[in-house]
């Protein structure tokens, strides 16, 4: 079942899926710079990560904004009703983890130079719950039609 056109749109197209990848693009670099500084002791991979993970979760807003305005533009009773709410629900657990992990990154003279366990492990879990709501939202398009146009 297609959804017509409702949601937020520009020039046609929903808007969700535009900025949508920004946040898991930042998350999982983020991830990867810490991952290279287990690896490869050294100030940079701290540093990297850090604002990384912060710029995906300032790219979340726009992503969350734009995915809600799809959600509650779901017809009443829509067959992807469900699972939306479960994208949601990932994303916002992502969302959550990454922030714990940049919120305890901070130091009293700022970023951290090397981010401890629990703050690598939160940013890992994050982005792997961010890629389960990915496909969540990959379900809510080619299983449920959400956002398509089929003319």
């Amino acid at each position: 079942m297609s959804t017509p056109h409702r949601g937020l749109r520009l020039l046609g197209h929903p808007v969700h899926p535009m900025v949508a990848g920004f946040p898991l693009a930042f998350w999982a670099g983020g991830t990867v710079w810490d991952l290279a500084g287990v690896f490869w002791p050294g100030p940079p991979w701290a540093a990297l990560a850090f604002w990384t993970l912060s710029l995906g979760l300032v790219a979340s807003v726009p992503a969350f904004a734009s995915g809600f305005v799809e959600l509650v533009s779901l017809p009443a009773n829509h067959s992807a009703e469900r699972v939306a709410w479960w994208h949601m629900g990932f994303m916002s657990v992502a969302f959550c983890c990454i922030l714990a992990s940049v919120l305890l990154r901070r130091g009293p003279s700022g970023v951290t130079e090397k981010p401890g366990l629990l703050e690598i492990s939160l940013a890992l879990l994050g982005i792997l719950v961010a890629f389960g709501g990915g496909w969540l939202g990959g379900e809510l398009v080619f299983r449920h039609g959400v956002g398509v146009d089929r003319k």
